[in-house]
């Protein structure tokens, strides 16, 4: 697993079977082994991981990979762009504005809970204060401050096959 550029393919791959099989925590103990021994390959793969290391309720072993401001970037661009696309899309309209908001929302509420998490309550805050001013919805809002507060959101996207609504 830790022979250089193989690595993330080999990662993905394991975590795509973790995931098929619902067992989180087989991804948790790989990364875990990275963690310990290769953390340059931890830090590459650790996006990856992030789903399986929350489920399995690894939220401490998450903490010194954890990028606020990157995260924060690369949703609400990825928010952004997709509701644009809404607008001009005629029948999957729905699907990029579902897209758009439970990702946005499972990013936001997923990267606040885990700040809150490992004790880094001011950087939860002030990241909830910065998602909020992205999107003016009450459910949103609601969940961001649910995840301030320590609370992680659902898995999304909702295995039964629905959306924030």
């Amino acid at each position: 697993m830790t022979d250089g550029e193989k690595v993330w393919n080999s990662f993905a791959d394991l975590r795509s079977i973790s995931y098929y099989l619902n067992e989180p925590e087989f991804t948790r103990d790989v990364f875990r082994y990275l963690d310990k021994n290769d953390r340059k390959s931890a830090r590459l793969v650790y996006h990856i991981a992030e789903e399986a290391l929350i489920r399995s309720k690894s939220y401490k072993l998450c903490g010194s990979y954890l990028n606020p401001e990157y995260v924060f970037r690369q949703s609400v661009a990825n928010f952004r762009r997709n509701m644009e696309r809404a607008k001009k899309e005629g029948g999957d309209r729905e699907y990029y504005l579902d897209y758009a908001r439970g990702n946005l929302t499972s990013r936001a509420a997923s990267l606040i809970a885990l700040l809150a998490a490992n004790d880094r309550g001011a950087e939860a805050k002030k990241m909830a204060e910065a998602f909020k001013k992205e999107w003016a919805d009450d459910k949103f809002h609601a969940e961001v401050d649910r995840a301030a507060a320590g609370t992680f959101p659902s898995p999304w996207p909702d295995p039964k096959g629905t959306t924030l609504k």
